[in-house]
């Protein structure tokens, strides 16, 4: 199983969300980045990154959807 998620300023957090997650039996993790200030990629995820565990990719500024984090539903 994989979890798709788009984050803005979670790097404190993310690992935690991660690993309850993980122990929960999700196996890989796409993570999007829209517009974070708090740590480009966040040095917790890199092992998991080359583990496999954990996709990364940041969203472009000029993409149409860059800054959809914030909309409230």
């Amino acid at each position: 199983m994989a979890i798709c998620t788009i984050i803005r300023n979670e790097a404190e957090r993310l690992p935690e969300w991660i690993a309850f997650h993980y122990l929960q039996g999700v196996g890989k993790f796409i993570v999007y980045d829209d517009g974070s200030t708090d740590e480009p990629v966040p040095r917790a995820l890199r092992w998991l990154m080359e583990l496999g565990i954990v996709e990364y990719e940041r969203i472009p500024d000029d993409d149409p959807f860059a800054g959809t984090e914030e909309l409230q539903w």
